[in-house]
């Protein structure tokens, strides 16, 4: 199935059923192909599985800056050329692709089924992990380099215009925010909160 719409490109496939599938044998990730990487002789021996990079286009990709993450079998990045990208884990293969306004050199988080990453376009996107769509956004106050983290249904992210947010990461609703933070993303314990400020480092205890 193609599905194609404002911003993604790429081509979204029908996932496979699992649970139709033989015990022990491999079911590639919405119809890719290859050896698995979960497969003990391609982990032993290093030998690569698959390679991925970003669209052409008018003759040139982006670059990764962004580090992935991964999750419901899928690699999620952002690139130079302002998209996000979903790749099949086992197969390489582009699953979905959006067009943001900027490069995208943040990481994203995934919550739930949720992709969360901001953009140096200033928004903060929520897509849909399995087909791209974007089920909220939220315009920040400057562009968005660091990375995101949730930390009990929080997302929090910093932008370049010194300030960190915390949104609702069901509904991209802000719950939260305070004057510093810029690259880095909020890490947390099982007692504070920490945000890494321009020269500062902040702590924080819940309400």
């Amino acid at each position: 199935m193609r599905r194609e719409g404002h911003g993604r490109q790429g081509v979204v496939e029908e996932p496979v059923d699992r649970k139709k599938a033989a015990p022990g044998t491999d079911v590639p990730d919405s119809g890719g192909s290859g050896a698995r990487c979960d497969d003990p002789a391609v982990i032993h021996t290093g030998k690569p599985v698959w390679r991925a990079s970003a669209q052409q286009r008018l003759g040139h990709s982006g670059w990764f800056y962004s580090s992935p993450a991964i999750a419901h079998g899928r690699v999620f990045i952002g690139s130079t050329d302002g998209k996000v990208y979903s790749f099949g884990a086992r197969s390489g293969k582009l699953r979905w692709s959006y067009t943001t306004g900027r490069y995208v050199y943040a990481s994203p988080a995934v919550w739930r089924n949720l992709v969360l990453i901001g953009s140096l376009d200033g928004v903060f996107y929520a897509f849909d992990a399995a087909t791209g769509d974007v089920r909220w956004r939220f315009r920040a106050n400057g562009k968005i380099s660091g990375s995101a983290s949730v930390v009990d249904g929080i997302v929090y992210f910093s932008t370049l215009s010194n300030r960190t947010y915390g949104l609702n990461a069901r509904t991209g609703h802000a719950v939260w925010l305070y004057p510093d933070g810029e690259y880095t993303p909020v890490v947390a314990d099982s007692h504070r909160l920490y945000v890494v400020g321009y020269r500062r480092l902040y702590a924080f205890t819940e309400r």
